[in-house]
Parts: structure tokens; sequence; C-alpha cells
């Protein structure tokens, strides 16, 4: 145990009077400086270009929400059956994105949207079972978002969030509107009678709708 502590004093006695090499130390500092800077630069990107890299992430998070869902799984389907009209969706929600246009101006009109509504409507969908995928695309895109805040250009996140709660809103009206009736169906007999009965109990909306 002695002959430890008389080593352990002997080297730091060489430390001590060993010359400060004062050249080497500062361009040592130096190097470290600008290597610690680089390190700590966080690269900022676009909601656009991370909802464009993270798309396949996003749907795979939107489709374990929806098998979770006993209303929506009661209709069968397989993964392009219910998955198929996401990447387009997600494209033009990106490319809505990158213009940058007001809230008020006109949406691109995209075929994606009227042939979705078509597909569900022959699926046996209901518009409430439409509206219920479409708010669960707007909780995995902000999933998405949300797991890679450090990453986020917050200057314009606030209007971009504005931005895909109206588009996403916008693409499902589109398949709602496409499969409703174009004209009003005549009315049947016992909605008649219900209309002209004050004390009738509401009923199920008669018609060819699917509301």
């Amino acid at each position: 145990m002695k002959w430890i502590r008389t080593r352990r004093d002997r080297q730091a006695d060489e430390i001590l009077v060993k010359p400060l090499d004062i050249p080497s130390l500062i361009e040592l500092i130096t190097k470290r400086l600008a290597t610690g800077n680089r390190s700590k630069t966080r690269v900022l990107e676009s909601v656009a270009t991370i909802l464009e890299r993270e798309c396949g992430a996003t749907i795979q998070d939107w489709l374990l929400r929806v098998e979770d869902d006993k209303e929506l799984t009661r209709i069968p389907l397989s993964f392009d059956e219910r998955t198929g009209h996401l990447p387009q969706l997600l494209r033009d929600l990106v490319s809505r994105l990158r213009k940058r246009q007001k809230l008020e101006a006109g949406r691109d009109d995209s075929d994606c949207a009227w042939q979705h509504g078509r597909l569900r409507h022959s699926q046996g969908y209901w518009a409430a079972m439409l509206v219920e995928e479409s708010r669960m695309l707007q909780v995995s895109i902000f999933q998405t978002l949300q797991s890679r805040l450090t990453s986020i250009d917050f200057s314009l996140v606030l209007m971009d969030e504005m931005c895909i709660a109206d588009e996403v809103d916008s693409q499902l009206t589109k398949p709602c509107v496409g499969t409703a009736p174009k004209q009003a169906p005549e009315p049947r007999p016992e909605c008649a009678r219900v209309a002209c009965c004050q004390d009738a109990t509401p009923r199920r909306p008669c018609g060819d709708g699917w509301f």
C-alpha cells in the first residue's frame, strides 16, 4: 500500500514539473470548439419534407388505429383496399403545403378523393365511417410530426397545421358529396306519413343516399 502511494505521488510530481505545451493546447481547444459547434447544429426541415419522407410510417400508424376500431373492421378489407387511397392523399397534402397558398384559396381538385368515396360506398361504408377514418388520419399525421419535433422548422408550423386540417377535411368532403344522390329522392309513403304526423318519433332518414 505504501509503495502504491509513493508511486502515485511521484507521478503527480512529474505532471507538475513537466512543462506545458501551450501551442498544442491552443490547437486542441480550437479543434474541440469547432467540432463541438458542428455537432450541436440542428438540421431543420419543413412539415412537407417530413410528411413526404415518413409517408409509409404515417400509413402504418393509421392502419393500426383502424384495426383497433371494431366498427371499421366489421368490413373486411385487404391492406391495399384499406390504404390504397392514402399515398395520393398525402402527396396532395405535401403539394399544397409547399405551395403556401392561403386557406381561402381554391384547392386542387383530385380524382383520388372522388374515387375513394365511390370505392368506400361500394364496400359498404357509411358516412360516419369515412369521418372516423379521416379523424384517425389527422391523428396519425400529427403523431408523425410529434415524433420529429426536434427537426421541425417552427417558423410556419402553425399555418402548416391549419393547412393539414383543412386539406384532410376537404378530402373527406369530396367522397361524401360524390357518393350522395345528384337529385333528392322522391319521398316514400312512410316518410310522408311521418312528416304529417306531429307526434311522430324521429326515424332514420329515408331515401337512396348513404347518410
